[in-house]
């Protein structure tokens, strides 16, 4: 991972990496849950956890 320059847009480009990872982390979560555990009410409740991440990123990419 490299990290950006120390100014605005570089630390709003390092956030939005970060929101990047976390959002295919609870994907791969998500997956888990529905296959091993076959947990729905888990798997809702990371899934609203991913909508509030990928909204955040959304939110970053604009300001970019």
């Amino acid at each position: 991972m490299t990290r950006e320059e120390n100014d605005g847009k570089g630390l709003v480009k390092d956030l939005l990496a970060d929101h990047e990872t976390i959002i295919i982390k609870i994907r791969e979560s998500i997956q888990h849950f529905a296959e091993k555990y076959n947990d729905a009410s888990s798997c809702d409740f990371i899934t609203g956890l991913m909508q509030e991440y990928e909204k955040m990123a959304w939110f970053l990419r604009a300001h970019l």
